[in-house]
């Protein structure tokens, strides 16, 4: 983070696991970081990470990715789980087919649409007052 503040930044938002998690910098425009995806959806994490788990049954990677922290609970955590031990002992792409995606997509909940939803209508919101400011002066 004092990296990012040296220079410019500003941190909004920080973590003491992840650390920085949102930062911008004004300049002539505004630029606004995110190190999350608040625009996803509750299963495209989940689809991502099956993404990069075909990757490594095919072979186009060689270690097999990490699940996402804190995302995955209950049933869904254990069949990822399943799915690493089953990948260990056999790395084709026809062991994908174990991966647990119906039960995820099923059980998943998007418990931060709203709070994106008025982060994103906030930054909007300031977009058209700034550039009505910088178009009116």
């Amino acid at each position: 983070m004092d990296d990012l503040v040296a220079a410019g930044y500003s941190v909004l938002t920080r973590s003491a696991e992840a650390g920085a998690d949102a930062f911008m910098k004004q300049r002539r425009s505004l630029f606004l970081f995110f190190q999350g995806h608040p625009e996803y959806d509750a299963d495209t994490l989940l689809l991502e990470y099956r993404r990069d788990i075909g990757r490594y049954l095919r072979r186009e990677r060689e270690t097999y990715p990490t699940a996402p922290r804190g995302c995955f609970d209950g049933p869904v955590l254990q069949g990822v789980q399943m799915l690493r031990l089953l990948a260990a002992q056999h790395r084709d792409e026809a062991t994908l087919a174990a991966f647990p995606l119906a039960l995820a997509t099923n059980h998943d909940e998007n418990t931060w649409r709203e709070t994106a939803a008025a982060l994103y209508r906030n930054w909007l919101h300031y977009l058209a007052v700034h550039s009505t400011r910088v178009t009116a002066g």
